[in-house]
């Protein structure tokens, strides 16, 4: 089972840690859930992204979504 709810849009770190994870992520989010019976997505956007995919579980979310943590801007 593949467990695709962690995208970072930053990463901590230097030059190369910073590199690692982004050739991490792409691999996972790209081919990683080819090779897994199942997939679990936690929001509309990846379940589109998945949507060829077979059994595949959307949770919904488990925290209060109108917090104002979950509506922060960045820069």
């Amino acid at each position: 089972m593949y467990d695709c709810t962690e995208w970072t849009a930053f990463t901590d770190g230097g030059l190369p840690q910073r590199l690692f994870k982004k050739l991490d992520e792409f691999f996972v989010r790209n081919f990683l859930h080819k090779l897994c019976d199942n997939i679990i997505v936690i929001s509309s956007m990846m379940q589109e992204k998945y949507r060829k995919c077979k059994n595949m579980i959307l949770l919904p979310p488990l925290v209060d979504t109108q917090d104002d943590i979950w509506h922060q801007r960045t820069g």
